[in-house]
């Protein structure tokens, strides 16, 4: 049979440890998870002001990489691929967070513009595979050097950079909200 006194301890130990445990979960409520870590740097330091800078400035200080597989060879030369990017392109450029989106359409649309005496409403894709093939053996052969960053050897994945502001936890978000429409864009398969 239990004493008092080791009553008295065992309650006072099972209050010690109520109180503990209700302060423990109440500064858990308190803490905060980032990952953007130079957002915990003063607004004062030269780092800082730096990302700042490059965010407000200069296009952004992150990029979000998007490999798109058109699911066969040479399936980023079909328009209709083509088309589904560019409107992929355009609804990641439309998010607030965005900054710049970089992607072999410029170049097609840049290629198409030159070959038409650079009249602006010539800035856009080519009409067919031939012509995006054209375009872009046209653009390897005269000496430019960014096909192979933005395309796959075989031409079936398409690369689409998003420029964007420091992400912290919180708008991190942004692949899961370009997701959906990722999927419905890319339908080729």
């Amino acid at each position: 049979m239990d004493s008092p006194d080791q009553y008295k301890a065992s309650t006072s130990h099972f209050w010690n440890f109520s109180c503990l445990t209700i302060l423990s979960a109440g500064g858990y409520l308190l803490v905060k998870v980032e990952s953007n870590t130079i957002k915990m740097f003063s607004k004062d330091l030269p780092v800082r002001q730096a990302f700042d800078y490059v965010d407000s400035h200069m296009g952004g200080s992150m990029s979000v990489e998007i490999m798109i597989d058109s699911g066969k060879k040479d399936g980023v030369k079909d328009p209709a691929f083509l088309r589904q990017l560019e409107s992929l392109q355009d609804y990641i450029n439309k998010h607030p967070m965005t900054m710049k989106t970089m992607s072999v359409l410029d170049l097609l649309k840049k290629m198409n513009q030159a070959l038409h005496e650079n009249h602006p409403e010539h800035y856009t894709l080519p009409e067919t595979k031939e012509q995006a093939s054209e375009y872009m053996f046209l653009y390897e052969t005269s000496g430019g050097g960014e096909l192979d960053k933005q395309v796959s050897f075989n031409y079936d994945i398409a690369r689409l950079t998003a420029r964007t502001k420091s992400l912290d936890t919180k708008t991190s978000r942004f692949s899961y909200q370009i997701s959906p429409v990722l999927q419905k864009n890319t339908s080729t398969r």
